[in-house]
């Protein structure tokens, strides 16, 4: 991965494939304000969004060039770390931004990779697939630690919770499974419409832009 960094583009709007920002979600946090927005499919910015609106561009890179553009990247908490994928990719990279290296590639899922997503604390990482599994990785060492099955279908999203003992999946059989990340076994299986409910005041999100237009 070749890196550069430098100013950030002036207030606007540009417009993404996909962006993703750090896991706790917080524009206002310091030093968790970072935003990694990919472009042309291989592309990769990552900014700084202060809370006074001054955005400077703390890391740009690009992946080797493949036929399937990247449609997963996730920061850590710190910006230090980013996780990315393709479309058809069944086993995502985990690139140390200070290096411009890739720490880890994560082998485990069957199916492509869905959605990846950092606990607050930046020490896990959990990938969602198309095989119906939930796996969570330790960062430090790229090593799985977990391997949730139980959804009878793809699972679309996950989400930790803010102790990152514990992991929310979401499968397209329309149920989400609440998981202790200390005793792997299920512990909770929910009804989609409920976990809405209590997502919305616990799991902070992007879910897409305005017209394709990311605006900062």
């Amino acid at each position: 991965m070749s890196a550069e960094t430098g100013p950030g583009p002036p207030g606007g709007t540009i417009k993404p494939s996909i962006c993703g920002i750090s896991a706790n979600g917080r524009w206002t946090r310091r030093n968790s304000n970072h935003l990694a927005v990919v472009t042309g499919g291989s592309e990769i910015d990552v900014w700084s969004v202060n809370v006074d609106g001054v955005t400077r561009n703390l890391w740009r890179g690009s992946v080797p060039e493949q036929a399937e553009p990247l449609k997963i990247v996730a920061l850590s908490p710190d910006g230090n770390l980013l996780i990315t994928a393709r479309g058809d990719s069944l086993a995502p990279t985990l690139w140390d931004l200070r290096t411009g290296a890739p720490r880890a590639v994560l082998y485990g899922h069957r199916e492509r990779v869905l959605s990846a997503v950092f606990s607050p604390d930046g020490g896990k990482l959990a990938t969602t697939s198309a095989d119906g599994t939930a796996h969570v990785w330790d960062v430090s060492t790229g090593k799985e630690t977990a391997a949730l099955r139980g959804h009878t279908g793809a699972v679309i999203m996950a989400a930790f919770s803010p102790d990152g003992r514990r992991l929310v999946t979401v499968g397209i059989d329309d149920t989400a499974r609440i998981w202790d990340l200390t005793e792997p076994p299920e512990i909770q299986d929910d009804s989609l419409a409920s976990l809405i409910k209590q997502a919305e005041a616990r799991v902070p999100a992007i879910l897409g832009a305005n017209k394709g237009l990311l605006e900062y």
